[in-house]
């Protein structure tokens, strides 16, 4: 039995070379994972002189619930140049209220189609619920960009990054 936990990008390429490893096939997942390892060494050097944006990005609603720390989905973000919100919760996944989102005061806000499917009509009640953060700073993304680790990890960085930033590093 393989089981696998990774709760940062670096753990999550560990894992996929030591699975392709245990495969043998580990030539068809070494471009894959220095891929990878170059997208996120190009988003720390170009996040060294900038202060990361706050971000909120919840993963469910009718109970809201967001992301705490030791979490994929927390690195992941913080690998975008984002600081989430809920960075010091002590819970991995809190259920939480909007009016605390708003007293965190997020610069920008993700709302991704999974694991719940965060629809645009989803955008209007965040921002009013926000007061401070516009329409226009919050995104729906692809789910699997920020929560699914794996082969998609360089170019779910790109597409974050670019949503975020207008513009990403790339190779």
């Amino acid at each position: 039995v393989f089981v696998t936990y990774p709760r940062t990008v670096i753990h999550a390429t560990t894992m996929m070379r030591t699975l392709a490893e245990i495969m043998d096939e580990k030539d068809a997942a070494a471009p894959i994972a220095a891929a990878i390892e170059a997208q996120a060494a190009l988003a720390r050097a170009a996040d060294r002189d900038r202060t990361p944006l706050r971000v909120f990005c919840p993963i469910w609603r009718d109970r809201w619930m967001t992301i705490g720390p030791d979490t994929y989905m927390h690195d992941f973000l913080s690998s975008c140049g984002l600081q989430n919100v809920y960075g010091d919760s002590t819970e991995r996944y809190p259920e939480i209220e909007l009016a605390d989102v708003a007293a965190r005061q997020p610069d920008v806000v993700l709302l991704p189609d999974e694991p719940y499917r965060f629809q645009p009509r989803h955008v209007k009640e965040v921002a009013q619920a926000i007061p401070g953060i516009d329409e226009s700073r919050i995104y729906i993304v692809d789910g699997k960009d920020v929560s699914w680790y794996g082969p998609r990890i360089a170019d779910a960085l790109l597409r974050i990054r670019k949503t975020v930033w207008g513009s990403a590093p790339s190779l």
